[in-house]
C-alpha cells in the first residue's frame, strides 16, 4: 500500500485533524473548554493562531488534544469560526 501525496495545504485545521485527531478548544483565562468542531468549509483556515476566541474574556483560545484538570465545559458546542468567533 503506498502513501497519496498531502494535496492540501499545511497548517491548517484540516491537517491537524487528519494527522492527530479530536480535539478540543479551552480558553485558560476562565477555564473553559468545548470540543472542537470545523465545518467542511473551514478546514483550511490555519491553526495558528487559533481561529477561536473566548466569549467571556475575548482572549484567544488554545486547541489541546486533552482537557487539563479543573476546567469545566460551556454549555453549547463551537460554532465555526466564520459564523461565530467566540466560544
Amino acid at each position: 500500500m503506498s502513501a497519496k501525496p498531502w494535496r492540501h495545504p499545511p497548517g491548517t485545521l484540516r491537517a491537524l485533524i487528519a494527522t492527530f485527531g479530536d480535539h478540543y478548544v479551552i480558553c485558560r483565562a476562565c477555564q473553559r473548554y468545548t470540543p472542537m468542531r470545523v465545518e467542511s468549509r473551514d478546514l483550511d483556515r490555519p491553526f495558528e493562531p487559533c481561529p477561536f476566541r473566548c466569549s467571556l474574556c475575548r482572549r484567544r483560545g488554545e486547541i489541546v488534544w486533552a482537557v487539563p484538570e479543573g476546567f469545566a465545559p460551556i454549555g453549547g458546542p463551537l460554532d465555526p469560526p466564520v459564523h461565530r468567533v467566540t466560544f
